[in-house]
């Protein structure tokens, strides 16, 4: 059984160096053509059409939407307070220190790249690049190891 916090990277470290790595190259998303709005998550996640990929790029995208707040009267982004949720429920297993606000604030303040206090999908985007590019590093060295 794992101890808390094996296997999981921490709010900051990793993640923080994978951030600011990403934010040099200016956000690799750019020209890709966006996604088109097509039918709900609960459809496009059973459609047999959908590749993996696509299904995983759906769930990301509408888990941004579901901490998104309807009242707010800032659009499309995340609050402080949502954001600090969405760690908590979504990425608990991945990231220590969820649950410290003190943790969450730094790494609000790191994706904030126009220091807004929100969330927008681009920055919301460059914490899935964060989390997922020490996870590449870890499958590529686990396949170098294996294949030696």
């Amino acid at each position: 059984m794992k101890g808390r916090g094996q296997g999981r990277l921490p709010v900051g470290g990793a993640v923080q160096q994978a951030l600011a790595r990403q934010r040099g190259q200016g956000g690799g998303h750019r020209g890709i053509r966006p996604w088109r709005a097509g039918p709900s998550r609960s459809e496009a996640v059973m459609a047999d059409c959908y590749t993996e990929l696509e299904k995983a790029v759906v769930v990301l995208v509408e888990n941004f939407y579901k901490y998104v707040s309807k009242y707010s009267l800032v659009k499309n982004k995340i609050s402080k307070s949502s954001f600090r949720k969405m760690l908590q429920h979504e990425l608990n297993h991945m990231l220590t220190d969820t649950g410290n606000r003190k943790a969450a604030d730094k790494l609000i303040q790191n994706l904030d790249a126009n220091h807004d206090g929100r969330i927008s999908f681009d920055e919301y985007w460059t914490l899935i690049g964060g989390i997922t590019s020490p996870i590449a590093n870890l499958i590529r060295e686990q396949e170098q190891q294996n294949s030696s």
